[in-house]
C-alpha cells in the first residue's frame, strides 16, 4: 500500500508535458553576440538535455530559463542513480546564421 502514493505522483506528473522547444522562442538574430545556447528537449530525462544542444536570442533566454525551472518542477522523482551513457557531450557555441540563431561545434 506504501506504493499507492509513489505511484499517483507518477501518473500525475505524466499528465503534462516536460518538453520544451527552443523554435517557441525567438531565434531572429543579426549578430552572433544575439544568440545564447540552450539545451531543449525533455527536460526530465536526465541524459538529454545535455545533448541537445539549440540557440535562441539572447533577449529571449530569461524566459526560457523560466519556463525551464517550470517545466523541471513537474518532474516525477528520480529512483536511484542516473544511467546515462559515459560519453562527454561537444559543448556547442551559438552563432547567427543567415538571420537564425544556430549552434556549431565549439572546437572546430
Amino acid at each position: 500500500m506504501r506504493s499507492l502514493p509513489l505511484l499517483f505522483v507518477l501518473l500525475v506528473s505524466a499528465c503534462g508535458s516536460t518538453v520544451i522547444d527552443a523554435k517557441d522562442y525567438t531565434q531572429a538574430c543579426a549578430a552572433d553576440s544575439e544568440c545564447v545556447v540552450v539545451s531543449d528537449g525533455d527536460l526530465c530525462n536526465p541524459c538529454n538535455p545535455a545533448c541537445r544542444p539549440a540557440a535562441i536570442n539572447r533577449g529571449d533566454e530569461s524566459r526560457f530559463t523560466s519556463d525551464s525551472a517550470t517545466l523541471r518542477r513537474s518532474c516525477p522523482p528520480r529512483l536511484g542513480p542516473v544511467g546515462c551513457p559515459a560519453i562527454a557531450c561537444a559543448q556547442p557555441e551559438a552563432f547567427c546564421n543567415a538571420g537564425v540563431c544556430a549552434t556549431r561545434p565549439a572546437f572546430r
